[in-house]
């Protein structure tokens, strides 16, 4: 078996004398780990690693869990891993496909792991319950965007000689303050310096017989209350306010929409059930668009906005080269066009302040336009009902609320809901577990609870369907800047849309359809039938006679409403001890997947899969402060 080396450090990424018994040995057995799992009373552990390298030790932990048949008793394993300079996958396939016994698994790791820039990236294996969280970044930086409990750690950062920064005072404060008593530690490592930092900050150290040529190596636990596990700004409690040992059998959502279909899938891959609500069905307001556009939002320099979309956009990205999704996605390959100097400044500071590859983002010879290689369009009918196809998740076509006062009136109620309790056994301080995923409808909720919280607008938005006598050559792929345009189909295509917040109950309107003909001028060059205004005027004519009698929706336009909040960011979180959902705005579909990932951790007490410094971009909390 070939040793990786690095030249960055220097070093090699595990022993020379066997690197799968050196991590059984010293992190597996000296956390005690098969011990710990056999008498695992909480549904969760979870296990921290400074330094994924070749992810020997992820894959090792992973066979581990499984012969200790924890997935079949219903425990659920987190591991964190922080890596600052991350191996590609055809560097981790070289090392580790010499170890048949872990080719299963690291089979399974190959084909979702992608890391595209630094950032946090959550990967779920569900039918081992396990979910791998890389924190790309530098030790120190990353430990403190954190928030999660640790019950074991695995400090294996290449040698404190070499790496001193994996092994510094920072990164010893940040374990404590992300540890609980009786959190654990091993490493290959005995050097003193090591020892001390660790006892300094509250783990009790001692020296055991190290592995192979090493004559010592270090173990020990907290034997006090490190941290806070809190932010100054953002308590623990704040985010988690249950923070549960034993999951709930069930979860009501109300919308079914892009919102509430996303945290019902992230729950079906738990294996927890979600009653999905909707009386209006599924995908019928703006999640049932024909059409949408898929790219990330970037800003001149990093802020949490921007860092959020494209934590979601990678997200997706590796979410999407499942099965599941492909009938849902369209033209892949999408160009924002940089037709004024203000965009020009601001893309080209973008792509120099993010460190975005050219396989996301290149900007095109002339400047004139930036590339998404793997921006698309998704059809978002199609995509909620993928997220929706589980057997852990039962749509219901009624309003929740009408729903639950049929039950204290009537005795039929179990015949209505198929069996379905809504407070059955895992009632919270009287109340079912709620998730308001509604988008503008939160609003009657809201009223109820705060006057200090701010409603949610409701965001008209106006598209056109058109074909291709219009174009002069049409579009094979999404093109957008102010408005869009992206293939439908092989006859169709769909552009918009309006973002009309001050006319939002207003049907089809002319002057919304004339801001889409003008806007998609920028984007491509139209043929006769829209470039001569008087032809245009005939053309709107037409339009306009075809559109009697087609109503709200045909098959010419569609009007849809979005939820926008005060600072046009979503809201994510916990919200007077229930879970909201809502303001995706017009980039739903950006935010969809991890959205309802992040949710669901927030629900169920896992670990936060994104910084904290962007969480607070998105938390219900950001409103509150004031």
């Amino acid at each position: 078996m070939e040793t990786p080396f690095s030249d960055i450090y220097g070093d090699v990424y595990f022993s020379k004398e066997g690197g799968l018994d050196e991590t059984r040995y010293v992190f597996l057995d000296g956390n005690k780990l098969r011990d710990r799992w056999q008498s695992l009373e909480n549904g969760n552990f979870t296990i921290a690693e400074t330094g994924f390298g070749t992810g020997l030790n992820f894959l090792a932990t992973w066979k581990l869990w499984e012969e200790g048949g924890c997935a079949s008793r219903g425990k659920w394993l987190y591991y964190i891993s922080v890596e600052a300079h991350p191996l590609d996958t055809a560097s981790i396939q070289k090392y580790l496909e010499v170890l048949p016994e872990l080719k299963p698994y690291l089979n399974q790791l190959l084909e979702q792991y992608r890391l595209y820039s630094p950032g946090f990236y959550k990967f779920q294996f569900p039918s081992s319950k396990i979910s791998l969280l890389i924190l790309f970044g530098k030790a120190e930086s990353v430990l403190e965007e954190l928030d999660a409990e640790v019950d074991a750690w695995f400090l294996d950062g290449f040698s404190p000689s070499k790496n001193p920064e994996m092994w510094s005072s920072k990164v010893f404060n940040e374990m404590a303050r992300l540890s609980r008593t009786g959190t654990t530690f091993a490493t290959y490592t005995s050097a003193g310096f090591v020892r001390k930092g660790l006892e300094a900050v509250g783990f009790a150290v001692r020296k055991v017989p190290g592995f192979g040529r090493k004559r010592e190596m270090s173990v020990g636990v907290m034997s006090k209350v490190g941290g806070s596990n809190s932010h100054s700004d953002l308590d623990r409690f704040a985010i988690f306010p249950n923070n549960r040992k034993k999951k709930p059998s069930h979860i009501n959502i109300l919308g079914a929409g892009i919102a509430g279909a996303s945290l019902a899938y992230a729950l079906s891959l738990r294996e927890i059930t979600s009653h999905v609500f909707d009386p209006n069905g599924i995908a019928n307001g703006a999640s049932g668009n024909p059409a949408g556009i898929f790219y990330p939002y970037l800003t001149k320099f990093p802020i949490p906005s921007s860092l959020f979309s494209l934590h979601c956009f990678y997200h997706a990205l590796n979410q999407f080269r499942s099965s599941k999704f492909q009938s849902s996605l369209g033209a892949q390959g999408l160009d924002f066009l940089l037709d004024t100097q203000a965009k020009k400044d601001r893309y080209l500071s973008a792509l120099e302040s993010f460190p975005i590859p050219e396989s996301v983002a290149s900007l095109s010879e002339s400047k004139d336009k930036i590339h998404f290689p793997e921006g698309r369009t998704i059809f978002p009918k199609e995509f909620v009902n993928a997220l929706l196809d589980s057997k852990w998740i039962h749509f219901h076509n009624e309003d929740y609320f009408e729903v639950y006062k049929q039950k204290q009136t009537s005795d039929s109620y179990s015949d209505l809901t198929s069996g379905f309790n809504l407070t059955s056994s895992n009632e919270l301080e009287g109340k079912a577990i709620i998730a308001y995923c509604n988008s503008f409808h939160l609003n009657s909720w809201l009223a109820e609870k705060s006057t200090a919280f701010p409603y949610l607008k409701k965001v008209r938005g106006q598209l056109a369907y058109l074909d291709s006598e219009v174009f002069v050559n049409p579009p094979s792929h999404p093109l957008c800047c102010d408005s869009y345009i992206t293939p439908l189909d092989g006859k169709m295509w769909v552009v918009g849309s309006t973002y009309d917040e001050y006319h939002p109950d207003d049907p089809w309107r002319e002057t919304d359809e004339l801001k889409i003909i003008q806007d998609m001028k920028q984007l491509t060059e139209v043929s006769s039938t829209l470039s001569n205004p008087k032809n245009l005027n005939q053309w709107m004519d037409n339009r306009k006679l075809k559109m009697v009698g087609d109503g709200w929706e045909g098959n010419l336009y569609r009007v849809s409403h979005r939820a926008q909040s005060k600072d046009r960011q979503p809201i994510i979180g916990n919200l007077f001890n229930s879970y909201v959902y809502s303001g995706l705005g017009s980039r739903g579909l950006v935010y969809s997947l991890l959205g309802g990932e992040i949710l669901a951790c927030i629900i169920l007490g896992e670990p936060l899969p994104i910084p904290i410094s962007v969480y607070r971009g998105i938390s219900p909390q950001r409103f509150l402060k004031n």
